[in-house]
Order: structure tokens, then C-alpha cells, then sequence
């Protein structure tokens, strides 16, 4: 989602502030059309395949003794699986909501599909059976990411859409069109862009490959202070890249390279100034924001917040650094030069 939503906002912003909207359109058509394609036919084979590929992923889930936690882990991941294609679609709908730079429901997708996921799960979490040495069914967390998905970043910035000016609502038509210029310039800059926003994500799974066969506890307290680094990297830096991206975008699509490299001077210098004292400032108070957040219920041992405390110390160390690597490259992408990012 986020590698296609850096490569098409160039790509429609181009057309449409050169005046082709009809092209921009058929761009917008044809991608949604192709990758929604790709995406159903991928959800459906990685749900067939979810043991196979739960053991790869995470092989300390089948050692003996953990046949429950191993099938849950693929129940959980096929309820899940389907949100994946509400997430790409509500991507494209947000990307062209920040082409049009109207970041209202694109901003309140995050709190709305959390809020949802909530609102779903905790009520069938009470209300469900005992699963195997749980008092409760974990499923019901599934399906709540699953309707929160479908609500929070499909729907949410769909209506959006619809409700905004008439040459800004979306002229969709399934299209299959490999043809298309702007498509396949799509797929020749994505691949490299790809690899780039692939990191935090790829950080996270290197974390979870070498805990997944420790203690359930020691798992949950690397995982949670991983998670917590990248909520505050989302809050800083991901949030000032997303909101500056259509702005650079359209500046190179004119040529005003010299009001595009002020902004991004200024921009990177202000980004920095802002996350190098948070990341200090959540290292000393790392306890005290884990202990807040995460300090409750079956983690409140001291051990369990001393722990995640520390874990969440270290790994923001190099928030202002993730900060300014997602500020800098869509520098790079709104110039189409995704391999160099």
C-alpha cells in the first residue's frame, strides 16, 4: 500500500495538473482494476498456504507443545488475510485524496480502524468460549482488524471521494489495461520503491522470526516496544512525509525544481529539530510510557515494564533517523527517481 501510493500520486499528479484528467482517470482505472485482480487471486493461495507459510515465518510455533498456538496463528492469519485488499484499495482512494491535498479522512483512517478493531473484538472477546488454555477466543481479534480494515481504511476515504467536488469524485471502470503508459511506468518505479518502504516492516518480521520461539512473555515485551518505536516514527516522521508528498509531487510536475528544494531543505531541517529531542526524551521516560501504556492487566509484573522499557530505549534511538530516511525519500519518489531512495 504504501509503495503504490508513493508511486501513483506522481504518476496522476502529472497527468492531472497538465489538464489530462480523462488519462489521469483511466490510470487510476486500470491500476485499481490490475491490482485488485492480483491481490484477490494472492489473498485466496496465501489462505490456502497459511501452515506452510506460518512454519516458515514463525518456526517456534511448531515445536511440540505448540499445535494450539500454531493454529490459531493460521485461523487468525486467514480471517486476517482478506483486510490486505481493503488496505490497497483504501490506499489508492487515500492517495488520490492527497493528491487533491485533502488529508481530513486520510488522517482519520488510522483512528477509525483501530477504533473499530476495538469496538468488534473486545465485545466477541467476552462474549466468546474458552480456546484452548485462553479464557477467551483470540479469534475475535481476527475479525476485528477485518472489520476495521474494511471500515476504517476502505470505506472511510472511499465516501470521501464520492462526497468531494464533482471533478474530483473517482470515474472508475474495470480495466485490465497492461498497455497503459502511466502503468507501466507504475510497475518500473515501484519495485525499487518497494525495497525502500519495505525496511520498518522487514524490521519488525527479522524481530518476530528470532523471538518466535521464546517465551510467550519475552516474545510480547521485544514485540510491544518495537511496536510502540514505530507508532511514534508513524506520529513524526511518516505523518510529515505523507502530508508533504503531493505538495513535492506537483512542484516537480511544473518544474519548479526550486521551490521543490526549499521545501524539502526547510521541511528535513524542521523534521529533525522535532524527533532528535523526542527520541531523548523517550529514552529517559521509556519506563514511565511503557508502564502508561502497556502496564496493566497480565504486564504489569516489574520485570515485564523494566524489560519492554529498555527494549523501547534502544529502539529509539533511531526514531529521528527513520524520520528523516521517510521525509528525504519522497523527495526521491516525487522525482521518479525511486532507485536512488
Amino acid at each position: 500500500g504504501g509503495a503504490m501510493s508513493l508511486t501513483f500520486i506522481p504518476l496522476f499528479s502529472s497527468l492531472w495538473d497538465k489538464g489530462k484528467e480523462a488519462q489521469a482517470w483511466r490510470f487510476y482505472s486500470a491500476l485499481a482494476s490490475l491490482m485488485g485482480f492480483i491481490l484477490v487471486v494472492l489473498t485466496v493461495a496465501l489462505m490456502v498456504f497459511a501452515p506452510q507459510i506460518i512454519a516458515i515465518t514463525k518456526p517456534g510455533l511448531t515445536e511440540p507443545g505448540k499445535e494450539g498456538t500454531f493454529e490459531t496463528a493460521v485461523a487468525m492469519t486467514r480471517i486476517m488475510l482478506p483486510a490486505q485488499l481493503f488496505f490497497y484499495l483504501g490506499g489508492l482512494f487515500s492517495a488520490v485524496l492527497n493528491t487533491f491535498k485533502r488529508f481530513g479522512a486520510s488522517g482519520w483512517t488510522g483512528a477509525v480502524y483501530n477504533s473499530v478493531a476495538m469496538l468488534v473484538a473486545v465485545p466477541m472477546w467476552y462474549a466468546s468460549e474458552p480456546h484452548g488454555s485462553s479464557p477467551h477466543n483470540p479469534l475475535s481479534f481476527a475479525f476485528g482488524i477485518l472489520m476495521g480494515a474494511f471500515l476504517g481504511n476502505f470505506l472511510l476515504p472511499l465516501l470521501a471521494l464520492q462526497m468531494g467536488p464533482r471533478p474530483q469524485r473517482p470515474r472508475f471502470t474495470f480495466r485490465i489495461d497492461l498497455q497503459n503508459t502511466s502503468v507501466r511506468r507504475f510497475f518500473r518505479l515501484a519495485v525499487p520503491i518497494m525495497i525502500g518502504v519495505s525496511f520498518p516492516v522487514v524490521d519488525v518480521w527479522v524481530v518476530q522470526f528470532f523471538t518466535s520461539d521464546l517465551p510467550a512473555g519475552d516474545f510480547s515485551r521485544i514485540d510491544n516496544a518495537n511496536r510502540l518505536m514505530i507508532a511514534a516514527q508513524g506520529l513524526l516522521g511518516q505523518a510529515a512525509a505523507v502530508a508533504a508528498f503531493p505538495f513535492l509531487a506537483s512542484k516537480v510536475a511544473v518544474g519548479d525544481f526550486r521551490t521543490f528544494s526549499e521545501f524539502l531543505r526547510t521541511g528535513l531541517r524542521r523534521l529533525l529539530f522535532i524527533t532528535l529531542p523526542v527520541s531523548i526524551l523517550l529514552i529517559l521516560w521509556s519506563e514511565p510510557i511503557v508502564t502508561l501504556i502497556f502496564g496493566w492487566g497480565n504486564f504489569n509484573s516489574p520485570s515485564a515494564i523494566n524489560d519492554t522499557a529498555r527494549c523501547f530505549a534502544m529502539f529509539s534511538v533511531g526514531l529521528f533517523a527513520w524520520g528523516a530516511q521517510a521525509f528525504v525519500a519522497r523527495g526521491f519518489y516525487a522525482r521518479e527517481s525511486s532507485r536512488v531512495a
